[in-house]
């Protein structure tokens, strides 16, 4: 049977646009392949860089080095805020051993990298550590509850969002907002929403049903999120429907790569912005190396002359 010429365009036209579909699916997966690849690198190196340098002053002049670093708070901290797997840890862990010298039993490194993260996540040390000496751990700034209502006053909503059981949450929050302005009776009136125990990154997924907090009892929310009260787990759909937001007009603020970040982008449309405090010293030894680099070239360039 032979075909119209209308009918050989349209196949032909058919033809030329799935090629070209093929061909950009298969750019895109590519080029999404090898961000995600950087990415893990990009995450991988800062965590190996971590480990490494804490672990170095650890074990300096330790008789037991393994007792040391099972004992060291610093690491611990390190690995309760990782972000990353148990496998890299241990994999970080190792290099940094390794370029240290000496015998190390990988399976016992394996083991201790397991159960400190077990631990870290388990038991209530680190918030017993951190409310006994508030001052100690935590920077307050003057200038949050002045920004805090700068922002509500121009009409944006704000809620915090976090993993922290309600006693520890309520304790840090209480000792940064040391004063009391007329129009918050409490630290929560300066959010549209609390939320404890959220249990992220699992919220942004699936999470479970949100409940509302008083005291020591769970009840089932009541069809809104009211100011000034406390709620604990839910789930991202559940959340934006009960405050009444659209994913496209929140910035959500973290300082967990994984647990706040990646998630979020991954599974919403909120926009993100990243805390990196660690930044600093690295920006500040950056910037005296490109000082000193120029000090050099004016060094030279004053030894050469003017011909």
């Amino acid at each position: 049977m032979r075909l119209s010429l209308k009918a050989r365009q349209v196949a032909a036209v058919t033809s030329i646009v799935g090629a070209a579909v093929v061909v950009l699916g298969g750019l895109y997966v590519t080029g999404v392949a090898r961000v995600r690849l950087e990415e893990s690198r990009a995450r991988g190196r800062f965590l190996a860089n971590a480990i490494y340098h804490r672990t170095r002053e650890v074990v300096a002049g330790s008789a037991d080095p393994y007792a040391a670093l099972r004992a060291d708070p610093g690491l611990r901290s390190v690995l309760e805020s990782a972000y990353y797997s148990p496998d890299v840890s241990y994999a970080a862990i190792v290099d940094a051993l390794d370029k240290h010298g000496g015998r190390v039993d990988y399976g016992a490194v394996f083991d201790d990298v397991r159960k400190s993260i077990d631990e870290a996540h388990r038991d209530g040390d680190f918030y017993a550590t951190v409310t006994r000496d508030l001052p100690k751990y935590v920077q307050r700034d003057d200038d949050l509850e002045a920004t805090l209502h700068k922002f509500r006053s121009a009409g944006k909503k704000l809620f915090l969002l976090t993993n922290s059981p309600w006693s520890y949450t309520d304790t840090m929050m209480s000792y940064l907002f040391g004063s009391r302005r007329k129009e918050y009776p409490t630290w929560r009136h300066y959010f549209d929403a609390v939320v404890v125990a959220a249990q992220k990154p699992n919220w942004f997924r699936e999470g479970r049903s949100l409940m509302e907090r008083d005291r020591d009892m769970l009840r089932d929310v009541s069809g809104k999120i009211d100011r000034g009260r406390i709620y604990e787990g839910g789930n991202l759909a559940e959340f934006e429907r009960l405050l009444g937001i659209r994913g496209s007009s929140v910035l959500y603020v973290g300082d967990h790569i994984y647990g706040d970040i990646l998630r979020s982008k991954k599974e919403s449309s909120w926009h993100t912005a990243m805390i990196i405090p660690e930044l600093d010293a690295e920006i500040d030894a950056e910037q005296a190396l490109l000082d000193a680099d120029e000090d050099d070239d004016s060094a030279i360039g004053d030894e050469d002359g003017p011909y």
